[in-house]
C-alpha cells in the first residue's frame, strides 16, 4: 500500500512539474506581431483675403487622411519589434511612411522611409490647434503655410534612425539617409551629379520636470551632400517650450543655408488650456519672402480623439498683406 501512495505522489509530481514548465514555457513565449487599424482625417474651411491677388475666389475647403496599420511584439529577451505602415487617402499621393522598429534598454532603432531625427524632436511653438496645426499647418495652405521651422529636404527619404535612452532627461538622436528619395529601393545607389544625398541629421533634447510642469529644449541638425561639389544644403534648428499649469510658452528658430542662399524662419507661441478648452496666440517669421504671421487659435475637445479648431490670422506675403480664417476639425482613430 506505501509503494502505491509513494508511486501516486511521484507521479504527481511529476504532473505537477510537467504543467509548471509548460506554463512557464507559454509565458515566456512570444506572441507573433498582431496589427490594428488606426489614422486620421482632418478638414478644414479657408478663407483669405490677399491685397493684389488675381483669380482669387478668396475661398476653399480642404482635406487630409491618413490610414495606418500598425503592431508589436515583445521577444523573450525584452526587445520590441514592431511595424508601421501609413497610406494617405488624398488624390495626390498613396503610401506615406513605413518603418520597421527595433526598441529595448539600449534605445530604439528605426529603419524605413520616415522622418529625420531632426524633424521627429523638434519642438513646436505652443498655441496651435489639432485640427489646424497653428500657424505652419501640416494640412492646409492657406496664406501663413508658406513658411516652416522643419523640414530642408526630403522628410521620408529611406533611411536608419537611433534614439538613444533618456538620461536624466538628455537623449540622443542620429539619422542617416544615402538617398534624397521615398523610392521603395532606395535609389540608385550613384554619386551623379544633380543629386542631394547622404542626408545626416542629429538631434540633442533635454526635458525636466519644472514646478509642476515641465520644460523641453532641442537643438538638431539636418546637411546634405551635394554630388555636384556645390555648397552642401544644411539647416540648424533650436527651440524651447516651458508649462506650467494651464500656461504654455516657447518657440523656435530654424537657419538653413540652400544653393548658397541662407535664410531664418522662426515661431513664437502661448497657449492656455482649461479642460477642453485651448486659446493660443502665435507669430511666425520668414526671412526668405519677407512674410510674417500672428494667428489667434482656438481648439475644443468634443470627445475622445474629435478636435474643433479655429485660428484668425493676419500678416504680410512680401509687399502683400492678407488675412485668413481657418475653420476645422480633426477625427483621431
Amino acid at each position: 500500500m506505501k509503494k502505491v501512495l509513494l508511486g501516486t505522489t511521484a507521479l504527481a509530481a511529476v504532473g505537477l512539474l510537467a504543467s509548471n514548465v509548460a506554463i512557464a514555457q507559454d509565458e515566456m513565449m512570444a506572441e507573433p506581431i498582431s496589427v490594428g487599424v488606426g489614422g486620421y482625417y482632418t478638414t478644414a474651411v479657408v478663407a483669405r483675403d490677399m491685397d493684389g491677388a488675381m483669380n482669387d475666389r478668396g475661398h476653399v475647403i480642404q482635406q487630409n487622411m491618413e490610414m495606418q496599420i500598425a503592431g508589436s511584439s515583445t521577444l523573450d529577451n525584452g526587445i520590441t519589434v514592431g511595424v508601421r505602415v501609413r497610406f494617405a487617402a488624398n488624390d495626390y499621393e498613396h503610401s506615406d511612411e513605413q518603418e520597421v522598429t527595433f526598441s529595448g534598454g539600449f534605445g530604439a532603432l528605426h529603419v524605413g522611409a520616415i522622418e529625420g531625427a531632426a524633424q521627429q524632436t523638434v519642438v513646436w511653438a505652443p498655441g496651435g490647434t489639432v485640427p489646424i496645426g497653428g500657424i505652419k499647418s501640416p494640412w492646409f495652405g492657406g496664406i501663413g503655410g508658406m513658411w516652416t521651422t522643419n523640414a530642408i529636404m526630403n522628410e521620408d527619404a529611406i533611411k536608419v534612425l537611433y534614439f538613444s535612452p533618456s538620461f536624466n532627461g538628455i537623449s540622443l538622436a542620429a539619422s542617416y539617409a544615402p538617398e534624397n528619395t521615398t523610392d521603395s529601393y532606395g535609389g540608385t545607389a550613384t554619386n551623379d551629379p544633380g543629386q542631394n544625398s547622404e542626408g545626416v541629421s542629429a538631434a540633442l533634447s533635454y526635458t525636466v520636470d519644472v514646478m509642476g510642469g515641465s520644460f523641453s529644449a532641442n537643438v538638431s541638425y539636418e546637411g546634405y551632400t551635394n554630388e555636384d561639389g556645390g555648397q552642401n544644403p544644411e539647416g540648424l534648428r533650436y527651440g524651447a517650450s516651458i508649462s506650467i499649469d494651464q500656461i504654455a510658452l516657447g518657440g523656435a528658430v530654424y537657419d538653413q543655408e540652400i544653393g548658397g542662399v541662407t535664410n531664418s524662419m522662426s515661431d513664437i507661441g502661448v497657449s492656455w488650456t482649461d479642460g477642453p478648452m485651448m486659446l493660443g496666440v502665435q507669430y511666425g517669421d520668414n526671412e526668405s519672402n519677407n512674410s510674417n504671421i500672428v494667428a489667434f487659435n482656438a481648439n475644443y475637445n468634443l470627445g475622445p480623439g474629435i478636435d474643433l479648431g479655429l485660428q484668425i490670422g493676419a500678416g504680410e506675403s512680401g509687399a502683400n498683406d492678407f488675412t485668413q480664417v481657418l475653420l476645422g476639425t480633426m477625427l483621431n482613430f
